[in-house]
């Protein structure tokens, strides 16, 4: 009798061992695909950080010319050579934004594409496609907000009223030379259309008169969370959009400048 109930326990240990052994094989495949995805993204990372510094030292190599030089011979420093979507440059000063605009046929094409039209997780700031440049007119510029503070990462910072009154000059550079905005406002926007909170800021880019922008104006007042008012406002004013997604995905993050010049 002892040894027949010694044997119907094998069966049951051995499932035991089997399934032990399944257990240990799923995790090993899970910590394999997870190791493998973060390496993948860290990988990603390195490539944003290392174009973005990449291209900020060939800009920087030829911003010692002085401003006759630079008309005279090419006013994009080189960048044109690389991409003929290239429109500008942009730097916010007081953090780490600080690289080439481009423009595509339309707001997708550089969504997960590099300078150099590889793909990258993190893109490339771009500027929307309905901007007419000729015009000189409001101006609206994306980018995606990375962790590690690449690309429009540092933008988050602006959440904060005295970081956003301490850090707000920014500084655009095209063709037409170079123009100094100061940050106004920000406000948190839904990303859709079906929200009734949304607001679409590209009815306002390019050229507008003083009536719509004033109406503007008051729109941004009544929903931001920071706004600083100016009596000296008359609608001519110029405006460049900063627009970036935030930790909540349905949400997107918008900084208004104002031009200064």
């Amino acid at each position: 009798m002892h040894m027949a109930a010694k044997t119907s326990r094998r069966p049951t240990q051995c499932k035991g061992r089997r399934f032990a052994k399944v257990l240990s094989a799923l995790l090993l495949v899970a910590f394999l695909a997870i190791s493998g995805c973060a390496a993948r993204q860290l990988y990603q990372d390195y490539l944003v950080r290392h174009t973005q510094a990449q291209l900020t030292q060939l800009h920087r190599a030829v911003s010692t010319e002085t401003v006759e030089e630079q008309v005279n011979s090419d006013w994009s420093r080189g960048m044109l050579e690389l991409n003929p979507d290239y429109v500008g440059w942009l730097t916010v000063y007081g953090t780490e934004v600080d690289g080439p605009v481009v423009q595509g046929e339309d707001n997708d094409e550089y969504l997960r594409t590099d300078f150099y039209g590889d793909y990258s997780i993190g893109g490339v700031f771009f500027m929307d496609c309905l901007v007419d440049l000729e015009q000189d007119g409001n101006l609206m510029i994306y980018g995606h907000m990375m962790y590690d503070e690449t690309m429009f990462g540092p933008l988050r910072k602006y959440r904060d009223a005295a970081f956003f009154k301490e850090n707000n000059v920014l500084r655009w550079e095209d063709r037409n030379g170079e123009h100094f905005y100061k940050f106004v406002a920000g406000l948190i926007l839904p990303d859709t259309a079906d929200d009734t909170e949304y607001i679409d800021f590209r009815q306002w880019l390019n050229e507008q008169d003083a009536e719509t922008t004033q109406r503007m104006l008051e729109i941004v007042e009544e929903n931001a969370y920071i706004f600083q008012p100016d009596i000296m406002r008359d609608g001519s004013e110029k405006y460049l959009f900063l627009m970036t997604c935030t930790n909540n995905g349905a949400n997107r993050l918008l900084l208004v400048a104002e031009r200064m010049d």
